[in-house]
């Protein structure tokens, strides 16, 4: 088989690649040069890269679960555009690097503080992320972290992320937002809702999507 990268399903975590074949659940991904890649899942589902495998390993053993803070954002990472996208927002923008906010789950704190789709994360404390697996790895160590100084399951903790808000087509300002989060060993539920845009916010984020150039019009057709 072969590996993808698309969208998983509501109750995955938005940012894996996939397997094009139906290995056995559990079973490695390796590639031509015998390297493991990761661990397999459901057939048609993400697979897990391995960076994340062995770090799930080791926190289940120091803490007997698996610690991760419930982000409210789905992300997408601008380098896994087609390269002429890339292009173009680089040159409308001038960036190339970070994860776009696809959808802000409602009720968030991210929601709260203004973040919205088509808005570009460019770093978590300081540190830059450009692949959603980096973001994972990211996060994993500051849970980790939180729980060697005390922490536990349920506590709350602030962490700071960079974000790039696009407006009207181009580079906003950019601030960064400190988000107070749960730490928890449950799975993120994530809540669609509907967010209230101006005409050019929702032109910037579908401009953004389809890495189209700004003064071009998108016309809907319904049949």
């Amino acid at each position: 088989g072969c590996v993808n990268f698309m969208g998983p399903t509501t109750y995955e975590r938005h940012h894996y690649l996939f397997t094009g074949c139906e290995p056995s659940i559990g079973g490695m991904v390796i590639d031509f040069d015998g390297h493991v890649l990761g661990m397999a899942n459901f057939p048609g589902t993400a697979y897990i890269p391995s960076s994340i495998v062995l770090k799930c390993l080791d926190m289940w053993k120091k803490f007997q679960c698996i610690p991760r803070l419930h982000i409210g954002m789905k992300l997408s990472p601008i380098k896994f555009l087609d390269p002429i996208h890339v292009e173009r927002i680089f040159r409308k923008c001038n960036i190339d690097s970070g994860l776009i906010v696809k959808e802000v789950s409602h009720g968030s704190i991210a929601e709260e503080l203004g973040v919205r789709p088509g808005d570009v994360v460019d770093s978590v404390n300081g540190e830059c992320v450009a692949t959603t697996v980096e973001l994972e790895n990211l996060i994993m160590r500051i849970c980790e972290n939180h729980l060697d100084q005390g922490g536990a399951i349920g506590s709350c903790m602030d962490i700071l992320v960079g974000i790039l808000h696009m407006r009207k087509g181009r580079k906003g300002p950019r601030h960064t937002l400190s988000l107070r989060l749960n730490v928890s060993d449950d799975v993120e539920v994530f809540i669609s809702g509907m967010h209230p845009f101006s005409y050019y916010e929702a032109s910037s984020k579908m401009h953004m999507d389809l890495g189209l150039e700004t003064d071009m019009i998108i016309c809907f057709i319904y049949v």
